[in-house]
């Protein structure tokens, strides 16, 4: 069982052109039932609104009629072999959400209450991350991410970040000030050291020489008289 993301990977899959393919298809493939049984499709109000798809083609839905919540929307599964008198149904409803549904599904033995109609499996109980998905995520966050998750995705922490051997607070008291907490937590992630070969992070916790307080006194002095050169 496939359940797909929102992402896109070029030339490989489309979220969006994926949706819109399958709820094509589910309405041709509806139109064999009676006006009576044949569902509706999203963006249709109650509509189906596909979120996956199986090995044995079969594509699962949320029953967005189910509820205003989305959280208590139940599962609809387009079954691709169901058999006649087996009392499964072409358009199959479960009352049951999308975890739900899968807990049944990913199981080692038959569990009660049993929910009406055969489940796929039962499955191991293993799952992985599609492959399209960490390239959408880097390219998201390349063109539009903000904050530390999105920047631990194009730059992953170092695994011992070294800060120095002081503390936060005795570097406070040596400043007269607290520093930007997002600093902070940047520095616990990923520690000293220089970016790229152009930005660089002084070890801002160094009790002995070249502490932290001497790289701010000096870039102050710097600054000094660099205004004082240039008071015109």
């Amino acid at each position: 069982m496939w359940i797909h993301v929102p992402c896109v990977q070029r030339d490989r899959f489309d979220y969006g052109e994926w949706l819109r393919a399958t709820h094509r298809e589910a309405r041709i493939e509806a139109r064999e039932v009676s006006e009576v049984e044949r569902p509706v499709f999203h963006p249709e109000p109650g509509g189906l609104l596909a979120w996956g798809c199986t090995r044995g083609s079969d594509v699962p839905f949320w029953d967005t009629s189910a509820s205003a919540d989305p959280d208590k929307w139940t599962v609809a599964v387009q079954h691709s072999g169901a058999v006649p008198g087996s009392g499964l149904l072409r358009w199959h409803r479960y009352d049951l959400t999308l975890t739900e549904y899968l807990r049944h599904t990913v199981r080692d033995t038959w569990e009660l209450p049993s929910p009406p109609g055969p489940l796929l499996g039962p499955l191991p109980g293993t799952g992985a991350r599609t492959a399209l998905l960490p390239d959408a995520e880097r390219r998201i966050a390349l063109e539009s991410g903000t904050g530390l998750g999105w920047l631990r995705l194009l730059s992953p922490p170092r695994k011992r970040p070294y800060l120095g051997d002081g503390s936060w607070e005795a570097l406070f008291a040596e400043l007269g000030t607290r520093l930007p907490g997002e600093y902070m937590r940047l520095m616990d992630e990923y520690g000293a050291g220089k970016w790229s070969g152009w930005l660089r992070f002084h070890t801002p916790l160094r009790t002995r020489e070249r502490r932290f307080v001497t790289h701010v006194e000096d870039t102050a002095d710097d600054y000094r008289q660099l205004k004082d050169g240039n008071a015109d």
